[in-house]
């Protein structure tokens, strides 16, 4: 301390300005991560929602970014470097990969659902732990998210529903991707039996290549109580889902069992 006290001031100057200087340089490099970051979220918000690789200009009308559209071609060349983005065709926008869509799923705030959601959970499922109810649990969970949904309890097998309708998705138009969805429903049992002892009781999802599933989809999945059997309650998609409304959806239906 005596030794800085006594410093000569031209040097304390220099000190303070080189510190000065470095603190305003993080400031402006967390800034434009930030930037990055928010540009990531609008990108696969709107490829969630609409399917097609999204340009510079149609997100900048969207979400009336306060960027110009050449700042946005340049940070989404740079999501692309990173590899968080993928240009299909030179001409064509940017669709996510894995890596950014795991980014995405970091960064995700928490979805709030409406009374709506619980009342038609409410009007698909009755509290019934026998087969039959089991199996309205899985189209409930189906249904309420627009993916395959399954349900595994304890003694009882694991029932699937919503397979025809992640057939009918653009993303498993190609045979070849479309048959390894049968190959989910015939080995669900052995995956989930050999998964259940790492599963949480709060929803996480598993993308791509860390996905047990199958490497071309994204799961959420969580484990749950229901009359004192322990089971999982999850949904397989394509990774181009809804993370942050799936992940409420289960939280959401893993507080009902619970509370059954």
């Amino acid at each position: 301390m005596l030794d800085l006290f006594f410093y000569p001031l031209d040097n304390v100057l220099h000190v303070s300005y080189t510190i000065g200087s470095l603190v305003q340089r993080v400031l402006i490099w967390y800034a434009m991560d930030q930037r990055k970051i928010n540009l990531l979220m609008r990108i696969i918000d709107s490829y969630i929602l609409s399917g097609e690789p999204v340009g510079s200009g149609a997100l900048c009308q969207r979400y009336r970014l306060p960027y110009s559209t050449a700042t946005i071609r340049n940070e989404m060349a740079q999501l692309e470097e990173a590899g968080h983005l993928f240009q299909p065709h030179i001409s064509a926008g940017r669709i996510p990969t894995e890596r950014g869509y795991q980014m995405y799923v970091q960064n995700l705030k928490p979805v709030r659902l409406t009374s709506r959601i619980e009342h038609a959970f409410w009007s698909m499922w009755d509290e019934n732990d026998t087969d039959e109810g089991f199996k309205k649990l899985s189209r409930a969970i189906s249904e309420l998210s627009g993916e395959i949904g399954f349900a595994a309890f304890d003694t009882h097998q694991t029932y699937v529903a919503g397979l025809s309708t992640l057939c009918d998705k653009p993303e498993f138009t190609d045979k070849k991707i479309a048959a390894s969805l049968t190959d989910i429903v015939e080995k669900i049992d052995d995956i989930i039996e050999s998964v259940f002892p790492y599963i949480g009781y709060e929803p996480e999802v598993w993308i791509g290549r860390q996905n047990r599933f199958a490497p071309h989809c994204s799961t959420v999945i969580v484990k749950c109580r229901y009359r004192g059997n322990e089971g999982i309650i999850g949904i397989v998609g394509p990774m181009r889902m809804q993370y942050g409304r799936n992940k409420a959806i289960l939280a959401m239906i893993k507080d009902i069992l619970h509370d059954s």
